[in-house]
């Protein structure tokens, strides 16, 4: 991830990861869904196949990794999370020593995302500045239908679940992950 301060790269670093980053297979159910959907001039079910990582839940996570290596980055609502959690006290310290491993794999996970993070970022600012043209760029370097967002699937699809077991895990412990953003319930 780019720190602040820090030059952005330049458009061509972007068209290069929008080309060679990891990307859901063209034959997935949900590409053809989304595919044939948008031929026939219906609403996008784009949201169905990129679901926020279980709503802002994630970020709870993404906090805690930060706070380990880079503290200044921990701003915003993953700041207000973390205190969240921390204030909980004993059941936040047995849920962290109980579930070492997983959270090595989620830690893994959201480190896999941060190129993504970035290009979305970068995506978005030229959304932003109406830079249409450099926008479709990006969207035609992927060379697949979904655009960028076939990138976000496969992150998504390998967060989801950890996240869900996290969120099992947390209720063992006595947390409610309702706290932070899950939006759904988690049986």
């Amino acid at each position: 991830m780019t720190e602040q301060g820090e030059p952005t790269p330049s458009h061509e670093y972007f068209l290069e990861l929008a080309r060679t980053l990891p990307k859901i297979d063209v034959n997935d159910p949900r590409v053809r869904a989304f595919v044939a959907a948008d031929e026939e001039g219906r609403a996008s079910i784009e949201i169905e196949i990129v679901n926020p990582v279980y709503n802002n839940y994630f970020l709870l996570f993404e906090a805690r990794r930060l706070q380990a290596t880079h503290p200044e980055r921990v701003k915003g609502i993953e700041q207000v999370y973390l205190r969240t959690a921390e204030e909980i006290g004993e059941p936040w310290q047995r849920f962290l020593a109980e579930n070492g491993e997983l959270l090595g794999e989620i830690d893994a996970a959201l480190e896999a995302r941060e190129p993504f993070s970035d290009l979305f970022k970068y995506y978005r600012d030229l959304l932003r500045a109406r830079k249409f043209g450099e926008e479709d760029a990006i969207d035609d370097a992927t060379g697949h239908p979904l655009g960028i967002s076939a990138i976000a699937v496969p992150l998504v699809d390998r967060l989801n679940p950890l996240l869900e077991r996290a969120s099992i895990a947390m209720q063992a412990s006595g947390i409610d992950p309702q706290l932070y953003g899950l939006g759904r319930e988690i049986n």
